[in-house]
């Protein structure tokens, strides 16, 4: 009778297994820290980065004199301005003029000119009322 060697696992695998199971259970360690304790750290970092805050001034109160008399007041006004690319010829400039001059109620002339303002940069919105 021959003695046969029971067969055994190569210790490749076996190491290769043993690996695997390390680097698995990291991967779940690192899963669950992130599920149940820092949640609440990434869910910070996530509303930081998905909203941003405008910060808008307040308007300014009415101001009285010792009479309770309206000295000063807040008046909501409607701006009009043009973007400086639209009247770059002179062409244009009189055709959107004439056009504006009725509903703005404001001479043809007057328009003429603020559309040449220099006191506006080149980026700048013009205002013509």
């Amino acid at each position: 009778m021959s003695m046969q060697k029971p067969e055994s696992v190569p210790k490749r695998l076996v190491a290769l297994g043993v690996v695997a199971l390390v680097l698995f259970g990291a991967l779940s360690t690192r899963m669950w820290f992130l599920q149940a304790v820092g949640s609440r750290d990434v869910e910070e970092v996530i509303v930081k980065v998905r909203t941003r805050t405008i910060k808008l001034l307040p308007e300014r109160g009415r101001i009285f004199d010792s009479a309770g008399r309206v000295m000063a007041d807040n008046k909501r006004t409607l701006v009009v301005t043009i973007d400086r690319d639209v009247v770059r010829k002179p062409a244009e400039r009189l055709a959107l003029a004439q056009r504006l001059s009725g509903p703005l109620s404001v001479p043809i002339e007057t328009l003429l000119v603020r559309m040449q303002d220099e006191r506006y940069g080149p980026f700048e919105s013009i205002p013509l009322r």
